[in-house]
């Protein structure tokens, strides 16, 4: 009877071990929170795929390097599964893309860091995006030259009075969009090209001196593509050689028009930059 007692407890005891392993591998198994399959409805959605995807790949290069073996993708995804994007990452995409969707961006990056899965790759995802922001902007362009044109300024009031004040100034300059730019200190360098990428030191305020953003507060210059940004930006990087020093008065239709970006810049606001343009990155 012991020996039967024995063999049972012992068949017990395996059978045990092995449930707890299939619950254990189960578990293991078990899908990625935040992971899974999108349907994009529109270029808001896919673009905002490539940027997760495009932002999963730059992560694991970061950590590819590390000096510990063993690293498992899977579980490093769940920890980003219930975190939220910087607000000020969002507002800065959604200002550039005309929208952005933190959760596609979300599911998007644990996808292809859990499980490499995407619907884009590196060349797909920057051609995509760099074709999107190409529209836009030249979307936004043809929109601010009809409105020069018929001497339409959609700025709020203290905006506009700003702007046909400063006209009169003799040391600024406007172009045909509008766009208002003032010589601090002329550099001799190359002028980029619009397929070009740049670092650059810029300070961002409203008409009413209150700053909104500033490189040159946090000490660290910033780099994007010619192309990247809002449209007045992106028509006075194309004719300032590197080592200038410029000031811009953006008025709202070449800056973030009538949605504003977050808490700090309404709808319509004029916006001024100081901006020196430190080098064509290659």
């Amino acid at each position: 009877m012991s020996n039967l007692i024995s063999l049972t407890m012992k068949r017990l005891v395996f059978f045990t071990f092995v449930s707890a392993m299939i619950i254990l591998s189960s578990g293991c198994n078990r899908r990625v929170p935040g992971s899974g399959r999108v349907e994009m409805k529109n270029s808001i959605d896919s673009a905002s795929y490539a940027l997760g995807f495009r932002e999963a790949n730059h992560f694991k290069q970061q950590i590819a390097p590390l000096a510990f073996e063993g690293i498992d993708h899977k579980e490093m995804a769940k920890l980003f599964s219930d975190l939220a994007v910087k607000k000020a990452f969002s507002e800065r995409l959604s200002s550039i893309f005309d929208g952005f969707n933190e959760e596609i961006f979300r599911t998007a990056f644990i996808n292809e860091l859990a499980y490499e899965f995407s619907y884009f790759d590196d060349i797909t995802a920057e051609i995509y995006l760099q074709q999107l922001i190409n529209k836009l902007n030249s979307d936004k362009e043809n929109k601010s030259r009809e409105m020069a044109k018929k001497g339409i300024y959609p700025d709020n009031e203290s905006g506009k009075a700003f702007l046909e004040e400063n006209a009169k100034r003799p040391e600024v300059s406007v172009t045909n969009s509008g766009l208002q730019f003032e010589i601090i200190r002329d550099g001799d360098g190359p002028i980029p090209q619009a397929s070009d990428r740049i670092k650059c030191h810029y300070h961002g305020t409203l008409v009413n001196g209150k700053v909104f953003d500033s490189s040159v507060e946090r000490g660290e210059p910033i780099v994007f593509g010619v192309r990247q940004v809002i449209a007045g930006w992106t028509e006075a990087l194309q004719m300032m050689p590197v080592g200038s020093k410029w000031r811009l008065y953006v008025p709202s239709y070449l800056a973030y028009g009538e949605n504003g970006a977050g808490d700090r810049i309404g709808p319509n606001e004029t916006l001024i930059f100081e901006v020196e343009l430190l080098e064509i990155v290659k």
